[in-house]
């Protein structure tokens, strides 16, 4: 994981006005959902979208 302060207080602040982590990472899924294809699973040949598991695995990596 790459440590960078750059949006810290953004993001705290985030933190703070959604009541704490679990709203917070409420905030980040439901943005992903509702203005990224994050959640769209791809069909081969689609210009959007990850292949099947490839954004839980991105979630993942980064998170442990």
């Amino acid at each position: 994981m790459q440590l960078n302060p750059r949006f810290d207080d953004f993001l705290f602040t985030i933190v703070k006005e959604t009541g704490g982590l679990e709203g917070f990472l409420n905030s980040v899924f439901s943005f992903l959902y509702r203005r990224t294809d994050f959640f769209y699973e791809s069909d081969p040949g689609d210009k959007m979208g990850f292949p099947p598991g490839v954004s839980t695995r991105m979630v993942l990596d980064i998170a442990l």
